[in-house]
């Protein structure tokens, strides 16, 4: 006989099963063990010097700080965490380095970011411009819709320290062509992803319309005009990728 799941005696009964709680998240960047966080820093900053003063802080009280990114150099920033301090739970599911407002007029992410639990490096690249910007750190699980947290750190004290190099003209501009290369490719993109879906649009919603007026008229099917409707809107969704007929025009 085999053998039974059912609870036990008596009125209470036994539970639906419950599996085991999953461990939480975490950005996989935690994982590097932090005796390989120099080594790391070494080959990131290869041909950098340190660029003014180091900057120290602590986690529970960070604030954004101001740098100035100067055309002909490239930049990188080496966060290092002291002896005792730890991030959040928050942040361990993930750390974003941003620079915001630099030459680009925009927000830019510092890769290549954390190596282990104690520090990371963020590239500022090299700017076309000279450039008044501002380094940031923060925990951006969930800032998508909720950036009440994002400097939900941790607790204990770090040093930031950034590094510069020279790049001439010739590099600049090469630069600045590639870069100018890969917009206009997402821009292609973006302009051909946007006719597919036009083009998908006008053809499904004419094919739906007529299907509409098809089953309105097919008397000898019998459809009543609330399944010709549902029929519409349902083809309306699948084929012209519209939540509803309203969108058809």
């Amino acid at each position: 006989m085999p053998p039974s799941y059912s609870g036990g005696g008596g009125g209470g009964g036994g539970g639906a099963y419950q599996p085991p709680p999953q461990p939480a998240y975490h950005d996989p960047s935690f994982d590097h063990p932090a005796a390989e966080l120099e080594d790391f820093i070494g080959k990131n900053t290869q041909g950098f010097a340190k660029e003014g003063p180091s900057v120290s802080g602590r986690l529970e009280a960070f604030q954004p700080l101001p740098v100035t990114l100067k055309r002909g150099h490239c930049y990188r920033m080496v966060l290092r965490l002291e002896d005792g301090a730890a991030f959040s739970d928050r942040a361990r599911r993930g750390v974003a380095f941003l620079y915001h407002n630099g030459d680009r007029g925009m927000e830019v992410n510092g890769g290549p970011g954390l190596h282990g639990p104690t520090g990371g490096v963020a590239s500022a690249g090299c700017p076309q411009q000279t450039a008044q910007a501002t380094f940031d750190m923060i925990a951006n699980w969930g800032s998508a819709t909720d950036k009440s947290r994002i400097h939900d750190l941790g607790t204990g004290g770090f040093t930031l320290q950034l590094y510069s190099k020279t790049v001439s003209d010739k590099e600049l501009a090469a630069r600045k062509a590639d870069e100018d290369q890969q917009i206009a490719e997402s821009e292609r993109f973006r302009e051909e992803e946007e006719r597919k879906k036009r083009d998908r649009m006008t053809h499904g919603c004419q094919l739906c319309q007529q299907k509409r007026l098809d089953c309105i008229a097919d008397w000898r099917r019998g459809a009543s005009r609330e399944t010709c409707e549902r029929e519409y809107s349902s083809c309306v969704f699948s084929e012209a990728g519209l939540p509803s007929p309203q969108y058809c025009r």
